[in-house]
């Protein structure tokens, strides 16, 4: 029988890989450095695994995403963006300046332009169009040599 790897176990299905894992870990009375021989991975992948199985979390990918954001804008403050943006249609730095009049709220542009971009309230940049210079003499029909400056 061929042995596969973590690896390919792995990109086949995460959560039976670390499945198979533990159960060789076991098969090797607890050894991390011959499960992880048998298998082609490091020890820290088997001790990670081992103790999430411990700790009865989940032997798959687990969530990268931070558990708060204490610098994110309350949502709040974000829907008065959102509704001043749409009523006025102003850009981040005019909407900036209109926040801090009327609501005495001060937010700078670039935390305006954050916002509007999470809720996809930005405009897109026209693009200007190629230069073309303007022909003043048709050189077609210039003999060779003919147009000369001095």
């Amino acid at each position: 029988m061929i042995q596969r790897t973590y690896q390919e176990l792995y990109r086949i299905n995460p959560l039976e890989a670390g499945k198979i894992l533990l159960s060789t870990f076991e098969q090797t009375e607890g050894n991390f450095l011959r499960t992880a021989k048998e298998l082609g991975c490091s020890r820290n992948r088997v001790k990670k695994l081992v103790h999430r199985q411990e700790m009865g979390l989940s032997l798959g990918n687990l969530a990268r995403r931070p558990k708060r954001s204490p610098c994110q804008t309350a949502k709040d403050i974000e829907e008065l963006v959102v509704k001043e943006r749409k009523i006025t249609n102003f850009g981040r730095l005019r909407l900036a300046y209109h926040i801090r009049e009327k609501h005495s709220l001060t937010l700078s542009s670039f935390t305006i332009r954050n916002i509007l971009r999470r809720y996809r309230l930005t405009k897109a940049k026209r693009r200007r169009g190629k230069f073309r210079s303007i022909s003043y003499y048709d050189w077609d029909k210039i003999y060779p040599l003919q147009h000369f400056q001095i």
